[in-house]
């Protein structure tokens, strides 16, 4: 018994209190959780948009460069004067002076840009530079850019390449990003030129590294073949990262695996220049505030379900030391023994509240044996009176059967005598053979249909019954034998039998009421005087039984013994009205 109450004390004591702070952690981890994947999504997107913004302005710089080269008729002219000449008159001086002071310009006002090149194809292989003016590609320093143009490239878009710089074999190499653009004239699809705008990479290093970032996040710039073109500091979350995996995904935000490790990648892919801006950073590190919820959530769950425990275990033992001294004084009243000497004080209000009423308990026992006995007496009394009043079935019925079979063989076809002995056949074997005094509400209905049929052979047009019933009730347990008696007392009492004119209806109503049943049996017969009421009544009440036959009286004092004196019958009546029985009793 001690290990069941303790589990049983666990279940409803911790429950209660550990199931709402499970599901509360759970809630609140999932609402803070849903919250920072929203604001560390807008967060990021603002990084890469601003990015996005600087290098855009690089792309316009670009554009701008290509409309002057492209577009600008005197500006073509020029540059081809000044390319294409072998020696440089006044004019030409001027012309590349003019150009040279413009690219320089240019080159100088943007802190981003490191060198501008302007080449149009020509014999003596002459670029316009900006940070040396015009040189011959052979006496060039930076020479690995003229391996992009060919007059067979029909690309017009802007494309990168990652190179170094140096000026001089003494001099630092300095790291740029390099974007072509090819120049054609006019509508002709032949390339003529083309312009290469040297960009510094720490610059955008250093924008980047300058953006607010959470801890240990990585930004990086992609080109539209996801090569590698800028990021903010050396992290070691994106060594082993496959490019190609993050620049293809179609998604803006996804999950990624890393060496064991979580991460978070927000991409954004810009229209103007296809390059694409990537975030990475763990997980562990943006959702910080959830993990330390979800695991104080697990802590104080485990704290209470240990305090819990202690405190299930304290009350536990408490109170099964008192449930055995209850259930000591309750063995002692069962055995029959004083309970006086057993008698013990509790600390606890309740428990002397149990005890001092198993105590008024066991006063009353003695008194309530007595009762139950003496009901019981009279409940044999009754069904010794009914036995007494029944013959031999076994001989009855083969009686029966005898002048059924003598009837037919008389009238050789079936007749009203013969349908009358079937049906007397039914009752008796319904009232001798059906043990029990109890059958279910289908079974009474079936025999007092049987007996009715009797009864409307005997009287034919003078008797109709109704029954009104509801069918899922059939099934519940009825008094056996507790229509027939009321149908009787209605035709004997109601039905005038020398009249063949006269004629009673009797209506029965079963229905279910609150916990028990309520049958109601109501005839439209001579009715009873109040003088006839009041003696019905007093015979009811009285305690003897009636041994003329099984009738009204006998019938209502069986209702009483059968259970526990708890259903309750009401006769109204009115001379020239009818009279109506109302029986009432609660389920077994």
């Amino acid at each position: 018994m001690s290990q069941k109450y303790f589990i049983k004390n666990i279940i409803f004591f911790l429950c209660p209190m550990l199931i709402p702070l499970t599901l509360l952690g759970a809630l609140a981890y999932t609402i803070v959780e849903h919250q920072f994947k929203q604001s560390i999504t807008m967060n990021n997107n603002n990084l890469l948009n601003q990015m996005e913004q600087h290098i855009d302005l690089i792309f316009n710089e670009l554009n701008s460069l290509y409309l002057d080269n492209s577009a600008n008729s005197e500006n073509i002219m020029n540059f081809k004067d000044f390319l294409r000449a072998e020696t440089l008159n006044y004019e030409q001086t001027s012309a590349l002076n003019f150009s040279l002071s413009t690219l320089t310009t240019q080159a100088i006002a943007r802190p981003y840009i490191y060198s501008i090149y302007v080449y149009y194809d020509n014999q003596y292989k002459r670029v316009l530079t900006s940070s040396d003016g015009l040189v011959t590609l052979e006496q060039f320093y930076d020479q690995e850019w003229f391996s992009q143009f060919s007059k067979k490239n029909s690309n017009s878009t802007i494309w990168v390449q990652n190179r170094t710089i140096k000026n001089y074999n003494f001099h630092t190499p300095h790291d740029v990003v390099t974007l072509y653009r090819n120049i054609y004239w006019s509508n002709s699809t032949k390339t003529q030129g083309i312009i290469v705008l040297n960009m510094k990479k720490n610059y955008f290093k250093t924008i980047l590294n300058n953006l607010k970032t959470y801890q240990n996040q990585t930004i990086f710039v992609l080109d539209e073949k996801n090569q590698f073109l800028f990021v903010n500091k050396n992290s070691p979350s994106i060594k082993n990262i496959d490019l190609n995996q993050i620049g293809n995904k179609k998604q803006d935000s996804f999950p990624l695996q890393v060496n064991g490790e979580s991460y978070l990648v927000t991409k954004h892919h810009s229209s103007t220049s296809g390059w694409k801006y990537v975030s990475i950073v763990q997980t562990n590190i943006l959702y910080k505030v959830p993990i330390m919820l979800k695991r104080i959530t697990i802590s104080l769950s485990i704290i209470s379900f240990i305090l819990g425990i202690l405190i299930v275990i304290y009350f536990s033992h408490k109170n099964i030391s008192h449930l055995r001294n209850v259930i000591s004084i309750i063995q002692s009243a069962k055995n029959g023994q004083h309970l006086l000497s057993k008698t013990k004080q509790f600390k606890d209000v309740e428990y002397q509240y149990i005890v001092e009423n198993i105590i008024k308990s066991y006063v009353e026992q003695n008194q309530l044996k007595m009762e139950l006995a003496e009901k019981k007496y009279q409940l044999q009394s009754a069904e010794i009176l009914a036995l007494q009043s029944q013959m031999n079935p076994h001989f009855l019925t083969n009686t029966l059967t005898t002048i059924y079979w003598k009837i037919l063989a008389l009238t050789g076809k079936p007749n009203e005598a013969i349908r009358m002995l079937e049906y007397l056949s039914d009752l008796l074997n319904f009232s001798l053979r059906i043990g029990g005094r109890t059958v279910s509400i289908e079974e009474e209905i079936r025999n007092t249909e049987n007996y009715i049929k009797i009864l409307q052979i005997r009287f034919k047009d003078q008797l109709s019954v109704q029954w009104d019933h509801d069918d899922t009730i059939l099934h519940v347990s009825i008094l056996k034998l507790l229509f027939q008696p009321f149908i009787e007392n209605s035709i004997s009492h109601g039905l005038n039998k020398e009249e063949e004119s006269d004629s009673i209806k009797i209506k029965i109503k079963i229905r279910q009421k609150h916990d028990g049943i309520e049958v109601s049996i109501m005839d439209n017969g001579k009715g009873i005087t109040k003088e006839r009421l009041t003696e019905l009544y007093e015979s009811f009440s009285s305690d003897d039984f009636s041994t003329e036959h099984i009738g009204l009286s006998n019938t209502v004092k069986r209702l009483k013994l059968t259970y526990n004196y708890k259903s309750t019958f009401r006769l109204l009546s009115k001379p020239d009205w009818g009279t109506a029985v109302i029986i009432y009793y609660p389920f077994e």
